[in-house]
Parts: C-alpha cells; structure tokens; sequence
C-alpha cells in the first residue's frame, strides 16, 4: 500500500500484487522471480515485469514514466463511450499526439479517406523511444513540420474494454516554422490518409461533426475532442 509517509516503496517479492511507485534504482534480490509491479501513472495502472537482474520485459514503459508527466486531461472508458460497464487489465500503447499550428495560423488535420476520419496527427511510442522523441518523429513523418515550440497540454486515457485494449495519449501542442515533405506509413497510405491545413473553427467542426458505429473510431474522436476542449481553455482564440 503507498501512504503519506512512505508514497514510494521499493518492489520486492512480497509486492507480488499492489499498487506502487518502482525505484528504477532497485534490482530485486536474485532469488526473487518475476514481480508483478503496478504503479499509477497519475489515475492510470501502468503494469510491468520486473526480472531477475532488475530487467523489466517492457522498456518503454520502465524507461519513460518519469521522463514526461502531465496532467490527466480525461479518462475514456466504455461506460462513456458506450454506456456499458467494464475496464479492460492490458498492458496501455502510449502515444505521441499533437495539435499543430503553423505560422499562418492554420491547424495539422490527418484525413483519412477511406474512412471518413479526421484527426490529429500523432501515433505509437516505439520501444526504447522517448515520449518527446516519438513526438518530433511522429510530426515530422505525417506533416513534414519540425517541431520548433513544444508545450505539453496533457494526458488522454483510454481503457477499451469491449476491445480489451487500453492506451495513454500524451497530447502536445506544437508551433512549427518550417513544413516539408510528408513520409506516411504504408498502413496510412492504403487508408488513403492525406494532410491538410484548417482553421481552429474549420479543424473544431471536423473532428467534432464526426459519427461513427465501430468503437475503435468512437474512441478515437473523443480522445482528440478532449484534447481540443482543453487547448481551448488555455488560449484566446
């Protein structure tokens, strides 16, 4: 259990099941097997296995959570989503997402045409990949902008249970000065996926005028919509 006093406690085999912070520092004794370690990520569990030598079977997750933290913008579940109860226990996919304004004032929108979707640029932290990095890299590849002005805006969290997924959004806001050349994924390509500039209104009706029957799609409007009300909040349009 974490308490006032004691808030970080150090994993041993006798934290087998619990919620606790890891002391990236500690390598469990070497009679200890594999330790179930859940720590919370401000509200969300974020789960690994620490082995014996103090390797942990998911980097990406024992290497970034100190690197970058932020607000919880909000918690989508399928109660929300859906209306029906349930929460999904699988490991989260983090993200690098961006609301990204250009010198002319005009906003990133990714449009795919073969499904109808608008979004806003961003996908999946690669293992060993800084959250920060996956940002630059992520931009780059789907606007072709640099990312000359990085501010973060928060987290948007996901916990998909009719599709027993879960992911964590870390949403940025990005100034760039300087566009390039696209380099989508085949994946984007075969969905058609094409860049386009808008207006914060334009972009706002977009995204939000969307509707949709598959979850997946649901999810993924909702989680932008968050991150825009809470860019509005910040900023005088």
């Amino acid at each position: 259990k974490i308490s006032a006093k004691h808030p970080h406690p150090t994993p041993t085999r006798h934290h087998r099941a619990g919620i606790c912070k890891i002391n990236p520092h500690h390598t469990p004794h070497p009679a200890d097997r594999d330790v179930l370690v859940i720590w919370r990520e401000k509200t969300i569990k974020i789960i690994c296995y620490v082995r014996r030598g103090g390797e942990c079977c998911n980097p990406v997750l024992f290497l970034n959570w100190r690197k970058v933290t932020m607000k919880t913008i909000c918690e989508l579940n399928d109660k929300i989503i859906l209306g029906q109860d349930g929460l999904s226990s699988a490991i989260p996919r983090k993200t690098a997402r961006a609301i990204v304004k250009n010198s002319n004032g005009l906003y990133a929108v990714m449009h795919s045409l073969k499904f109808g979707l608008y979004s806003l640029p961003g996908g999946g932290v690669e293992e060993n990949e800084e959250i920060i990095t996956a940002l630059h890299r992520e931009v780059m590849e789907e606007t072709g902008c640099s990312c000359d002005k990085v501010e973060e805006l928060g987290m948007v969290c996901e916990n998909r249970a009719s599709l027993d997924y879960t992911q964590i959004n870390y949403y940025f806001v990005v100034h760039t000065e300087h566009i390039g050349e696209t380099h989508l994924t085949d994946n984007e390509v075969n969905n058609k996926t094409r860049l386009e500039w808008h207006t914060w209104n334009e972009m706002v009706s977009l995204i939000n005028g969307q509707e949709f029957d598959r979850v997946q799609q649901k999810y993924l409007k909702a989680r932008d919509v968050a991150a825009l009300n809470e860019y509005k909040k910040r900023v005088i349009l």
